[in-house]
């Protein structure tokens, strides 16, 4: 139902709502454009590393000593911190696409200004919520964990054969465990991070009503 209020007072809270709202949405596409920054950034960070790593194996006597096995953590750890840094985007994108559709545009109807826009539709249908978490979970486990499990594992195989023994020692177990570790946290992260506010929209409705 629309709210009464004199001319002035309707215009200055319509201005408000709709400035509230580019706002909103503004802040959204920055932090979608500085995930997908972020996603860049660890691949290229990713091909520097291995580049790096694939050099050395060219180079007698480099790589040779068991500390220095922990070179092969790096990936893992990189894969880590850039979880996080997704994550955090992922959190507020959600928080802020469920406040312009369920706390704005509410105000918006209320003020009889508010029309059916694409936003809000995608914000209350639970199929297409569905289908973008899934599509966004899939785009960052290929860009930022697959390669990574998979440079992880040859950079660990290739390290285990090129001692004497030829036989993987007690580091290499080590760092191969740690490394497995720290993976399936950093995709633990991403995972939870694609899951925030994914209950069905009628369900959000009724919480704040």
């Amino acid at each position: 139902m629309r709210e009464e209020k004199s001319p002035d007072e309707f215009s200055k809270r319509a201005d408000f709502a709709i400035a509230a709202y580019n706002a909103a949405r503004s802040e959204v596409l920055e932090h979608v454009k500085l995930r997908e920054t972020a996603l860049r950034f660890h691949i290229l960070l990713y091909v520097t590393i291995s580049g790096v790593y694939f050099t050395a194996l060219r180079v007698e006597g480099v790589f040779y000593s068991d500390w220095q096995y922990i070179f092969a953590l790096f990936l893992p750890l990189l894969s880590l911190l850039f979880s996080y840094v997704v994550a955090q985007h992922n959190y507020l994108i959600t928080r802020l696409a469920n406040f312009i559709a369920f706390e704005l545009n509410d105000s918006l109807k209320r003020l009889g200004i508010w029309g059916p826009h694409w936003d809000d539709h995608v914000a209350r249908n639970a199929n297409i919520v569905k289908q973008k978490k899934r599509s966004g979970l899939l785009k960052t486990a290929t860009l930022l964990h697959a390669p990574t499990a998979a440079m992880f594992i040859i950079a660990t195989v290739l390290e285990s054969f090129r001692n004497d023994a030829g036989l993987a020692t007690p580091m290499h177990v080590s760092v191969f465990l740690i490394g497995v570790l720290i993976w399936f946290g950093a995709m633990k992260t991403t995972i939870a991070s694609y899951k925030i506010g994914s209950r069905r929209p009628k369900q959000i409705i009724q919480k704040q009503n």
